[in-house]
């Protein structure tokens, strides 16, 4: 009769132990979660590939082109790696204005294929361990991206086209969404870049591309 009575104490007893081990390992693992080198849960270990796409605008001459492109950036341990790229605007669906009674020449169709080294500054931030506003704020620096190369630009209109190689520089942002550069996450991206190369006139002359052109994205980036 005795043992009859204590077994549902003794039942309890080893259900409210049970239940203490498991909160206490579920709390020490969130705590070596904390503490973990993001990179140690990198899929690429101490390389990081990033991939890009975005939409936006060209402006020239006042006008207004529809840009958009994808690109992918291989960086070691997030501070300095490779980067190219596919980007292309739509330049003729734009009309040709008018100043001072004359047409001014309208933009042509922009196919871009930059690529380059890529550098992070602050990227060893996101190698820290850290959660909450802390983790966050180390996550958005290290998104601080600069690219610097070449890039093969073919200018074209429907009848006449040029390609010209020139110099690509670029700036950008990548804002933490969820994950992180290093670990692998999703991201906000905001991207711009300078062209300087030869300038083009195509369609005797009523087609043209400067000399210095730049390029303002928006997007997403995915980090591996």
């Amino acid at each position: 009769m005795a043992a009859g009575t204590h077994a549902p104490a003794l039942a309890r007893v080893r259900a409210v132990i049970f239940v203490g081990v498991f909160v206490a390992l579920a709390g020490g693992s969130r705590v070596a979660h904390a503490d973990e080198n993001p990179e140690l849960t990198s899929r690429l270990g101490a390389w990081q590939l990033h991939l890009h796409v975005v939409l936006g605008v060209e402006p020239v001459d006042s006008a207004r082109a529809v840009a958009f492109g994808t690109s992918a950036e291989l960086l070691w341990r997030c501070r300095v790696g490779m980067f190219a790229g596919l980007m292309s605007s739509k330049g003729n669906a734009v009309l040709a204005t008018v100043e001072n009674g004359q047409v001014l020449a309208a933009p042509g169709d922009r196919i871009s294929i930059p690529l380059g080294i890529a550098f992070r500054p602050l990227g060893h931030l996101a190698r820290r361990p850290g959660d909450g506003a802390i983790g966050w704020a180390r996550r958005l620096a290290a998104g601080i991206g600069l690219e610097l190369g070449i890039s093969i630009e073919h200018i074209r209109t429907s009848g006449d086209s040029d390609t010209v190689a020139g110099l690509h520089a670029a700036l950008g942002l990548d804002i933490p969404l969820w994950g992180g550069p290093v670990e692998g996450g999703v991201a906000l991206r905001l991207y711009g870049r300078m062209i300087v190369a030869r300038s083009v006139a195509l369609e005797g002359g009523s087609v043209q591309m400067p000399a210095v052109g730049g390029q303002i994205y928006g997007g997403v980036a995915w980090a591996l």
